[in-house]
């Protein structure tokens, strides 16, 4: 959809020129037959203007109808929903619809349990284009693939300089669930197992499977830290 839209935004953009040339030798004519062309020039800067943010209104209403068709991909197909989501960053020119795309890609990527490649993609995007209910899936996202990535210490800094996010996302519909897997985390990063184990489980006596994958993620990570298996390097912790 986003090459279909490039191509249609690069021929509108021709007609605008076209158009705008045609009203340059027409205005000019008029000027030489002593009418006044203001009026028309006035007419068509309207056209333009309402033409430009019609196609903007349209393309938005089109991408989020995309974004919200892929969805339910992310949970039971989430390799076809990366493979959708980077066809459509490929071809994506709006720099606020890439972030977004970026931060959709970068959850398929946890849901496939590539993880570096979540924290790389969340580290490339520009927050300062992501809007509205973006910025708390953004953050929630960051500090998941920082724990999966075992960087405690950056995840807990995080918390704490976007403690008013973290408090909004705790309420949110979606995105309470990673809010309670996350403070399952941070005791097991800061040593205390039992403690870890014990909001884990009320986590998912509250949740179900829908957190299976950050329960099994931590019992992996204490058991190897009870083993012994992992080091001071392994870990920022």
């Amino acid at each position: 959809m986003a090459k279909k839209y490039n191509r249609f935004y690069r021929f509108y953009w021709i007609l605008i020129l076209a158009g705008s040339a045609l009203l340059g030798v027409f205005a000019s004519s008029a000027s030489g037959m002593g009418k006044d062309p203001v009026p028309i020039l006035i007419i068509w800067l309207m056209a333009v203007a309402a033409g430009t943010i019609l196609t903007e209104i349209l393309f938005a209403s089109k991408t989020n109808r995309r974004m919200a068709e892929l969805m339910p991909l992310l949970e039971t197909d989430p390799e076809r929903y990366a493979r959708e989501l980077t066809a459509e960053l490929e071809g994506h020119r709006k720099a606020v619809y890439r972030e977004t795309l970026k931060i959709n890609l970068a959850a398929a990527s946890i849901r496939m349990k590539d993880y570096r490649k979540a924290l790389s993609l969340l580290e490339s995007v520009n927050v300062k284009k992501v809007t509205g209910p973006g910025i708390p899936v953004y953050w929630t996202d960051y500090v998941m693939a920082l724990f999966y990535n075992e960087k405690g210490e950056k995840a807990e800094k995080v918390l704490e300089e976007r403690r008013a996010v973290f408090e909004k996302v705790s309420a949110m519909d979606g995105l309470s669930r990673y809010m309670d897997a996350i403070e399952a985390f941070r005791p097991a990063f800061e040593g205390n197992c039992e403690a870890a184990r014990e909001k884990m489980s009320a986590a998912c006596g509250k949740w179900g499977d829908a957190l299976k994958n950050e329960a099994a993620f931590l019992e992996d990570y204490i058991k190897r830290q009870e083993s012994g298996a992992l080091s001071p390097e392994d870990t920022d912790h």
